[in-house]
C-alpha cells in the first residue's frame, strides 16, 4: 500500500520539480502518520474483525478524524498552507493536493473490491489533481 503512495509522489515530482521528493512522499502518507498520535490518545481505534485473530488484513481501522472527507480536506488545507512557507503558493497547493488526492483514491478504491472501482478511483484522483492545479495556477 505504501508503494502506491510513494509512486504517486514520484509521479507528481516528475511534473512539479520545485517541490522536494521527500516532501511529496511525506505528504502522500501524512494522513496515515497523523493516525498514530490519535490512536495513542484513543481518538481513533483499530478493532479485530469478528472471528479473526486481528492479523494483517483482519482489522477494522476507525480513522474517523484523519480519513473522513471533512478531516482530509482540513488536514490538506492546513498542510498546504504550512508548505507555502517553504515552496510558495504553488508548492503549497501541490502538497495539499497530494495529501488529499491519495486519501480520495484510498476511499474510492476501498468502497468495493474490483478493477472497475480502482479505475474510477484513479480517474477521480487525476481529475482532482488537475482541477486543483488549474485553479491554483490560473
Amino acid at each position: 500500500m505504501v508503494t502506491g503512495h510513494f509512486g504517486f509522489a514520484a509521479g507528481v515530482k516528475s511534473q512539479e520539480r520545485f517541490v522536494p521528493l521527500w516532501a511529496l512522499m511525506l505528504a502522500s502518507v501524512w494522513l496515515d502518520i497523523l493516525v498514530i498520535p490519535l490512536l495513542a490518545v484513543g481518538a481513533e481505534s483499530i478493532d479485530d474483525v469478528p472471528g479473526t485473530d486481528g492479523g494483517y488484513g483482519d482489522v477494522i481501522i476507525h480513522a474517523d478524524y484523519t480519513h473522513s472527507l471533512v478531516g482530509a480536506i482540513l488536514v490538506s488545507l492546513v498542510t498546504g498552507w504550512i508548505a507555502t512557507r517553504w515552496w510558495g503558493r504553488r508548492g503549497g497547493v501541490v502538497i495539499g493536493a497530494v495529501v488529499f488526492a491519495v486519501q480520495s483514491v484510498e476511499r474510492t478504491a476501498g468502497v468495493a473490491n474490483g478493477r472497475a472501482n480502482l479505475v474510477f478511483g484513479l480517474l477521480v484522483l487525476f481529475g482532482a489533481v488537475v482541477l486543483t492545479l488549474d485553479v491554483a495556477l490560473a
